[in-house]
């Protein structure tokens, strides 16, 4: 014989009473409101992760822009053509320094460009494929890239200009 308590029957009436609630109908809706409000949030604070970093990168990028690419010489409203205006997207000129995968390139109106070299960059010299140590102080280049937010260009494709055969 087992003798069963009141608070047995209690407990039992009230684990039936829950399992009636969470299997209703208005449960089900409670429920599935909640899991899409978690499923809003997640895909809005996912978007303001991507924003910001957006944001940042553009805020750095234009903290630089006038250091690194020496902007129009009479401001930023002045002729946009004129012969001091760097290009973000390429350099022509010669090699002062090559150092730890960044160059320093002098362009042809006299201006520094800080060039990054990496594992991407293509480097060419004619048909050829050249390498990061052809890349020599006095050498003639042009430069395809892309602007870094710092300032400075991430190289895609390098070629080097020979000399003239005289």
């Amino acid at each position: 014989m087992v003798v069963v308590s009141s608070t047995d029957g209690y407990l039992a009436r009230m684990m039936n009473h829950l399992k009636d609630i969470f299997a209703s109908r208005t449960m089900t809706i409670v429920l599935a409101v909640l899991f899409a409000m978690c499923a809003l949030f997640l895909v809005f604070r996912i978007g303001v992760v991507i924003g910001s970093r957006r944001a940042s990168v553009s805020y750095e990028w234009g903290q630089n822009y006038h250091r690194v690419f020496g902007g129009p010489p009479r401001g930023i409203f002045g002729d946009l053509s004129a012969p001091g205006d760097m290009k973000p997207h390429g350099v022509f000129g010669t090699i002062i320094k090559n150092e730890n995968g960044t160059l320093i390139v002098e362009s042809e109106d006299h201006l520094e460009r800080s060039v990054i070299v990496d594992t991407t960059t293509e480097i060419r010299k004619l048909r050829d494929r050249a390498t990061l140590q052809d890349l020599i102080p006095h050498t003639k280049i042009v430069v395809i890239g892309s602007p870094a937010p710092d300032g400075r260009m991430t190289a895609r494709l390098i070629r080097i200009i020979p000399s003239p055969s005289l």
